[in-house]
């Protein structure tokens, strides 16, 4: 469900503030793609796919994807830029954020380019079902 993910868009839904994902997405290629997944099936269908590793570049050898082992979220404050109470009104909104945890259910993917991923996904939001909405 992509749990950095989830939280970068909540500090930017609750509070205007902009950070990055820095996990599966970013460094895996967006598992999950479930249009890439479609294409993937399509290509060795038709033939198309002679190398099993370019048609399913996103699975392990295994052939189910994997999750970073890491997801981080990064925050950058350049120096001389942002005064004291920029800072505040940050952890006010992390301790806000923080507070509302529960309802965060995270983000999947619905279409990732299979190199940087992280600039053109479009994901959509999974709600308390466990089904996705595009937000």
């Amino acid at each position: 469900q992509f749990p950095a993910w989830a939280l970068t868009l909540a500090l930017y839904i609750e509070g205007g503030i902009r950070s990055v994902e820095i996990g599966s997405v970013m460094f895996r290629g967006g598992q999950g793609n479930e249009q890439q997944q479609k294409q993937d099936e399509s290509a060795e269908e038709s033939g198309e796919c002679r190398d099993e590793k370019k048609c399913h570049s996103d699975d392990d050898d295994d052939g189910s994807s994997s999750l970073s082992s890491l997801e981080l979220v990064r925050l950058a404050f350049p120096r001389r830029v942002y005064t004291q109470s920029h800072v505040d009104y940050v952890a006010e909104v992390l301790q806000y954020v923080n507070s509302i945890k529960d309802s965060i259910r995270g983000v999947s993917i619905v279409e990732a380019a299979p190199v940087l991923p992280h600039f053109t996904v479009k994901m959509a939001m999974v709600v308390d079902n466990g089904e996705s909405v595009l937000g």
